[in-house]
């Protein structure tokens, strides 16, 4: 009996070390003469750890940065797949921030039809810094050079997963990853199946390459099997200032991509595919996608795609294009639900062409140009941005997008960015942001501002601050437009009643709006209530001008300083005003210049005079 349970232990042992695979390290440091099985012996390149791998390993990648060796080769180039049980995984050694710069065809190639791979949190860094666009125009196989090679130096994409010619690739998963200044795609799926992209940002790509490119794209998917369920996804990315400048040959010669998310061609009905219609459902939620040369999200030629809870701003920066934020061309069973449409001046919010489209409960904004905008839609009305000259695309308090978006299970995404619960109202948000009104801190007293004679000062009273690492203070004298204008760092104090204060010392004449944004330990940020005041500039009179003896200062205010320049410029006197008289009998007949400031240096107002005798 004991010998049949020490057999049973040992398969056991052997089974459970073949799951756990091997740990390879890999340093800019390292060696690949070393057998990179520990971060004290480590490869040299990843490359050289790639080769090696077997499902169930994972390759650490340490510190340092790590460039291809030639031009016409990839940095890493990935044909060996893992299991469903036991991936193979790509990720930063952990607290290293490791980044893969080249200029080349890609920054990681996946082929060989395989699958079951994970490349999480690393960096990834294309060429666009070592082109300028004019050489970019002439390259080779470009429209002014078609019989032209193509280069991968003006065409280099970031992680590519391409089942074209060596067998389909399937399962793949690509996370908190960065990829930008990719003279091509950034991420690409052709002829792939089961990919996920999620928790990445993706930006500055697309810029130089003749193939028409985007942020993300996605090809002729193809079937792994016959699951007619989500899967492929696109989730909680951030894409932007990705966009096209080169012509691409086969259009012919025409700016037509730099999208942010493309999804083409699942029917294969495009150059000679034979994979068949695709029969999976691809989501794509929660993603800020903005800036971009072409649309936002841009579904042609597809079907069988949810598109929810996106925000989608300011796209179709090319002027060659102006079609929309979200688009479906000749299309059939697509779903946009709960999505914000903030459109470029003068451009479309959508196109729609196809059948089955499901357009509704989105919120569209700046601009009246559509092809459907859906019964529960809102249109006209603006989302409020937490902070839209800076990007936060968070919702404030009363944003017309809080509660109004569709409830049917399947038609919002169940969490948001932030991965808050949806919802936490009576409906879910348009958006990829999830209103949520209480603040990381308790405030016993919100946000107030009131006039004093050197500025305006903002209070606000917290009562409880855990883990809070500081305030942020912005100003705006339009409501979308803010800036950051000072910083309070966190008392974290154990009292139940913690004043604070900040003195803005150069408000502008009019109204001014201001709010303050507190921010966590670990990150996390929440914006206090937005306050508004008139203000109005304390009034100086000086005179007289022209004078031969002295200047006469009329004002209110407790303490004020004076500096007299010369009209060049230079300072000539520095002093405190200790009453309403400036001497001026000792300067020469002449031009000078008064500036007169509060006792905080505030600049309260700038005077020509005149001595003259």
């Amino acid at each position: 009996m004991k010998g049949r349970y020490a057999l049973y232990f040992i398969i056991f042992l052997l089974s459970s070390y073949s799951l756990m695979g091997t740990n390879y390290y890999v340093s800019t440091s390292g060696d690949d003469n070393n057998n990179g099985l520990s971060p004290n012996s480590p490869f040299k390149t990843i490359q050289t750890a790639a080769d090696l791998t077997n499902p169930g390993d994972i390759v650490y990648i340490m510190n340092g940065v790590y460039a291809n060796t030639y031009p016409w080769e990839d940095l890493v180039y990935i044909d060996r797949g893992g299991t469903s049980s036991n991936p193979i995984r790509y990720t930063n050694y952990t607290g290293h921030q490791p980044k893969l710069s080249f200029n080349g065809w890609h920054g990681i190639k996946i082929e060989g039809g395989i699958g079951y791979i994970e490349i999480i949190g690393l960096e990834i860094e294309g060429n666009n810094a070592n082109i300028n666009l004019n050489d970019a125009l002439n390259q080779a196989g470009g429209c002014n050079d078609p019989s032209g090679t193509p280069d991968g130096f003006y065409n280099g994409n970031g992680i590519a997963s391409d089942g074209r010619f060596n067998g389909k690739n399937h399962h793949i998963t690509i996370k908190n990853c960065k990829v930008y200044n990719c003279a091509g795609v950034g991420i690409s799926a052709i002829h792939t199946d089961y990919i996920t992209i999620e928790d990445c940002e993706i930006y500055n790509n697309a810029w130089y390459s003749i193939y028409g490119t985007s942020g993300i794209s996605f090809y002729q998917l193809w079937n792994f099997d016959s699951s007619p369920s989500i899967r492929n996804i696109i989730r909680n990315n951030i894409i932007y200032n990705n966009r096209m400048f080169v012509p691409w040959i086969d259009a012919p010669c025409a700016i037509t991509d730099g999208n942010g998310i493309i999804i083409d061609d699942t029917r294969n009905t495009q150059n000679g595919s034979t994979n068949g219609d695709y029969t999976g459902r691809t989501l794509i939620e929660n993603n800020i996608v903005y800036n971009n040369g072409g649309r936002g999200i841009h579904i042609f030629e597809s079907e069988k795609v949810d598109v929810l809870n996106n925000t989608v701003y300011n796209n179709g920066e090319s002027p060659e294009i102006s079609d929309g934020e979200i688009t479906a061309i000749f299309v059939d069973d697509v779903k946009v639900f709960n999505n914000i449409l903030y459109a470029r001046t003068g451009e479309r919010l959508n196109t729609t062409n196809g059948t089955n489209i499901n357009y509704d409960y989105n919120l569209n904004y700046n601009s009246s140009l559509y092809s459907q905008i859906g019964t529960n839609s809102v249109l006209g009305q603006n989302p409020m941005f937490n902070d839209i000259n800076n990007f936060d695309f968070g919702l404030r308090s009363g944003s017309p997008a809080i509660d109004i978006g569709n409830t049917t299970s399947g038609c919002y995404a169940e969490m948001d960015i932030l991965n808050i619960q949806r919802p936490l109202g009576s409906a879910p948000d348009i958006g990829a942001y999830e209103y949520s009104s209480p603040l990381p801190v308790e405030y016993l007293a919100p946000l107030s501002i009131r006039e004093t004679p050197n500025g305006l000062l903002l209070e606000w009273i917290t009562a409880l601050e855990i883990n809070n690492d500081y305030f942020e203070v912005f100003h705006s004298t339009e409501l979308e437009q803010f800036q950051a204008i000072g910083k309070q760092e966190a008392k974290n104090s154990e009292n139940q009643s913690t004043p604070y204060k900040f003195l803005h010392q150069n408000p502008e004449t009019g109204i001014n709006y201001y709010y303050v944004r507190q921010y966590d330990l670990d990150g996390s940020s929440s914006n206090s209530n937005i306050v508004s005041i008139s203000y109005k500039s304390p009034t100086i009179l000086i005179f007289p001008n022209p004078t031969s003896e002295q200047l006469k200062v009329i004002h209110d205010l407790n303490e004020i300083n004076y500096t007299i320049y010369s009209f060049d410029g230079s300072v000539i006197r520095k002093d405190k005003l200790n009453s309403h008289l400036i001497s001026v009998a000792y300067l020469n007949p002449g031009i000078y210049k008064l500036e007169i400031r509060s006792r905080h240096n505030l600049v309260l107002t700038r005077k020509t005079f005149i001595v003259k005798r």
